[in-house]
């Protein structure tokens, strides 16, 4: 199923330099998928189980296919590569990369963002219904609650703010 998805989403990327692959993790407790550098996207089964539709699938994956697509993994590298070049051993860039990642995770939030807008632009062109990102989002808030000290420690927006970006974007641009 997923490879499918994937399939009808990828002739409307622009980054013709990628193959994208998707794997399955068997993990039931989470509910996630995430991508590396190189167009590689990780799936988990729990995802599979929170979703009610292909089209909130395609979106997941669009999503992360939209981090390849904004460069937001190549960045990811590229600090990375420069602790490396700095003269930290591989092992101390790792460090800094977590730390990074823990102290800044908030400026994570608008590439987030621009991942959702670009995965409801990707899913809607392959022929999915853009709008079911707002029911996958609706059903991820139910377990939040909003707070300013978890906001600024999260790398992702809290799903009620994404929904909302979604809904806006989805009445002005998405026609």
């Amino acid at each position: 199923m997923e490879q499918n998805i994937l399939n009808k989403l990828t002739p409307y990327c622009s980054r013709k330099e990628i193959t994208y692959t998707i794997s399955l993790v068997k993990n039931d407790s989470d509910i996630n998928a995430w991508t590396h550098a190189g167009g590689y996207i990780y799936v988990t089964t729990g995802l599979l189980k929170f979703i009610n539709s292909d089209d909130e699938l395609a979106f997941c994956i669009a999503h992360e296919i939209g981090h390849n697509e904004n460069e937001h993994c190549k960045a990811t590298v590229q600090r990375i590569k420069t602790a490396v070049n700095m003269g930290a051993s591989s092992s101390i860039a790792n460090i800094a990369r977590s730390l990074y990642s823990s102290i800044f995770a908030a400026f994570n939030q608008p590439q987030e963002m621009e991942s959702d807008l670009a995965g409801v632009y990707l899913a809607y062109k392959a022929g999915y219904d853009p709008e079911k990102a707002l029911d996958f989002f609706e059903k991820l808030s139910q377990n939040e609650q909003p707070n300013a000290l978890e906001k600024m420690m999260r790398s992702h927006p809290f799903a009620s703010e994404r929904k909302i970006c979604l809904e806006n974007y989805l009445k002005n641009a998405v026609q």
